[in-house]
């Protein structure tokens, strides 16, 4: 059964690899995040192909809505 002493030299240890580590991680993260930036689209991304209209989902919702509860998806839709 560990000493109390060797805890606490465990928990130091510990404490001194994390506090080493963690300006690194940042840093390399930032470094990223400044390169990723310089790169921003000019223009936001196209909606892909397989995507429903508005319109089409709320004639599919009243649809399926029919005599089912008010509540969830068919909020708004049921009668």
């Amino acid at each position: 059964m560990p000493t109390a002493l060797t805890r606490r030299q465990a928990l130091f240890g510990l404490g001194a690899l994390l506090s080493a580590t963690a300006p690194l991680a940042f840093a390399a993260s930032g470094a990223k995040s400044k390169s990723k930036k310089s790169q921003g689209r000019s223009k936001p991304a196209a909606p892909s192909g397989t995507e429903e209209s508005r319109a089409d989902r709320d004639r599919r919702l009243s649809r399926e809505c029919q005599g089912r509860a008010n509540a969830g998806a068919c909020l708004g839709y049921a009668q």
